[in-house]
């Protein structure tokens, strides 16, 4: 038995050949084997049309769109995003009881699930947080509260004397 390689028929070859081999067994009686044979297709696929049509009837076996799902994200309605645009940028992680500690890719992904039910991949957070002028950012090497007087007087005067008193105790310092 020579098989044809189906997949290179239209879409709507495959289509048709399926529902005729579906038929063929389901409907005529025919055994899975002699099927495959009358259509020059593999025993899998028919044994895994039929599966596909007992589970989810004719529109489990119906041709499908084929192809990358477009860029436009349509996962989330456009009050939604607003909704979740306006909780990021107004309230803390704490605020809406979220244990994480800072808001990231997954810190949204959750909150977007709990507030719409909606389970969506970190990758597609990220890329709505992309398009909603949200970026990563990369904390700064020092803290934002320190106060470089300050600090150069501790390290000048108030260290030199402590440091003196410890060797004067022979003490350490910790």
């Amino acid at each position: 038995m020579e098989l044809t390689d189906s997949r290179k028929l239209s879409q709507d070859a495959q289509e048709a050949l399926r529902l005729r081999a579906i038929k063929a067994v389901e409907i005529d009686g025919k055994m899975i084997t002699e099927v495959a044979v009358l259509f020059g297709v593999s025993r899998a696929a028919v044994s895994n049309w039929i599966s596909a049509h007992r589970r989810g009837g004719q529109k489990a076996i119906l041709k499908k769109k084929r192809g990358r799902r477009s860029q436009d994200m349509t996962l989330l309605k456009p009050y939604q995003c607003a909704i979740i645009v306006n909780l990021i940028t107004d309230r803390c992680l704490n605020q809406l009881k979220m244990l994480f500690m800072m808001w990231t890719r997954e810190a949204v992904g959750m909150l977007i699930e709990r507030r719409f039910g909606i389970k969506m991949a970190v990758r597609s957070v990220g890329n709505y947080l992309r398009s909603w002028g949200f970026t990563p950012q990369e904390p700064l090497r020092r803290a934002y509260e320190r106060q470089d007087k300050a600090v150069k007087l501790w390290l000048e005067e108030t260290y030199p004397k402590i440091a003196a008193r410890a060797k004067q105790e022979k003490a350490e310092i910790h």
